[in-house]
């Protein structure tokens, strides 16, 4: 039985070391797709300001339009759920830190 101790305590820890791995993958998989999604969502929203200009001065139909502002807000809700993908990957992250996890610049 003594022996046992010892052995499980060892894979507990192997565990919760695998654990906080996984979650800080997961959690930088996630902040390097929010700069990836607020770069497309900065492209999207140059691209309306544009083609509302040139609707305006009769360039563009207004079809044109309506799909940049398609594309603007599908971006607009890519980095929404990037956002909100990071934020849940917090939680299993404390889990496993024991609620310590604190970001150093907060959440993005």
């Amino acid at each position: 039985m003594a022996e046992e101790r010892p052995a499980e305590w060892e894979k507990d820890v192997v565990l919760a070391v695998e654990e906080v791995r996984n979650s800080m993958f997961a959690l930088h998989r996630h902040q390097r797709a929010i700069k990836q999604a607020a770069l497309a969502e900065d492209a999207t929203r140059k691209v309306l300001v544009l083609a509302r200009q040139h609707f305006l001065v009769g360039e563009a139909n207004f079809l044109q339009v309506q799909d940049a502002e398609r594309s603007s807000l599908a971006a607009e809700n890519s980095l929404a759920l990037d956002r909100r993908n990071l934020a849940i990957d917090y939680v299993p992250l404390n889990i496993a830190l024991g609620g310590i996890y604190r970001p150093a610049g907060g959440l993005m």
